[in-house]
């Protein structure tokens, strides 16, 4: 946004974007209820992060008044970040659906694996595109990109519970037995989901209602209780990171660059970025193994 000419409306964007991701998970499991399921779930955040790719062409171009890109941009990352909640809690239902309590680590490892190899080839695919052509063909094919995802979605088919052996369950409902009011909702909820979920009948529109408020009920407890105050700080230093390597390591590396274009250094910068999720992945994997061994 800032070779464009519209200083640090892209740092803005992407508070905005993270704001309703924030927000809008609150809500995006009774939502996810509603809608039927992860996968829909999962192409409705896609189409509206494709959506908030197309609205930089219009900055890109030049053509449009400064206004009305403002305008744009701004609706687009609300939806995006909207958008972005619904996949976030989609995916983590999803794989924990694929999982069992005994390779669930790996499950997430795996999928963080994916997630962050995103770090490495689009940041070799943005390399090349504005090493060979503009910031206009780079967005065309990032949205393109984007919307691809809407159709491998649609055709997700739905995950097969493992079974979970005796003695898992015997401890679990042992441990949920003698834990606290507040803790017993984390084990039947994450046991009700992984177990019911593919078999769950079809319900009216009131029974599903009912549901949401339920959920909505359990989300509440989660976030005020004793044990998730004691992951707090965790999260919070999660975000500043993820704050840091989206929004600022990228022009950290360019300001380095000194005596080149624009372009050039926006290349550069991500090539430098590879290195990022070539650890994310690495690391990624490596963890999830210590989690099935370790816990």
């Amino acid at each position: 946004m800032e070779e464009t000419g519209f200083d640090k409306l892209g740092f803005y964007q992407l508070a905005i974007v993270y704001l309703c991701l924030g927000t809008g998970s609150l809500i995006a499991k009774p939502i996810m209820t509603l809608v039927g399921g992860p996968q829909r779930c999962m192409m409705i955040g896609s189409f509206l992060d494709a959506l908030w790719i197309l609205a930089s062409v219009s900055a890109a171009t030049g053509t449009f008044s400064d206004g009305f890109i403002f305008t744009v941009t701004s609706v687009t990352s609300v939806l995006a970040g909207f958008g972005e909640a619904l996949q976030w809690v989609a995916q983590g239902k999803y794989v924990a659906d694929c999982a069992c309590l005994q390779n669930k680590g790996f499950f997430f490892g795996y999928f963080w694996a994916f997630y962050m190899a995103s770090q490495v080839f689009g940041s070799l695919l943005a390399a090349v595109v504005l090493q060979h052509s503009d910031l206009i063909t780079f967005y065309l094919l990032m949205a393109v990109v984007a919307g691809a995802s809407v159709v491998v979605f649609y055709f997700l088919k739905d995950p097969h519970p493992f079974e979970v052996k005796p003695q898992i369950l015997t401890s679990i409902n042992a441990e949920s037995t003698a834990s606290t009011r507040e803790q017993a909702p984390i084990y039947e909820g994450q046991l009700s989901d992984n177990l019911a979920s593919s078999s769950r009948p079809r319900t009216t529109f009131a029974a599903q209602w009912e549901i949401t408020k339920q959920d909505s009920k359990v989300l509440l407890e989660l976030m005020i209780s004793k044990r998730m105050r004691w992951v707090l700080p965790e999260i919070v230093w999660a975000g500043i990171s993820l704050a840091i390597y989206t929004g600022l390591l990228v022009p950290m590396i360019s300001n380095t660059l000194e005596g080149r274009d624009n372009t050039e250094k926006l290349m550069k910068s991500m090539y430098a970025m590879v290195c990022l999720g070539v650890g994310e992945i690495v690391g990624s994997l490596a963890i999830g193994q210590v989690i099935d061994r370790y816990g």
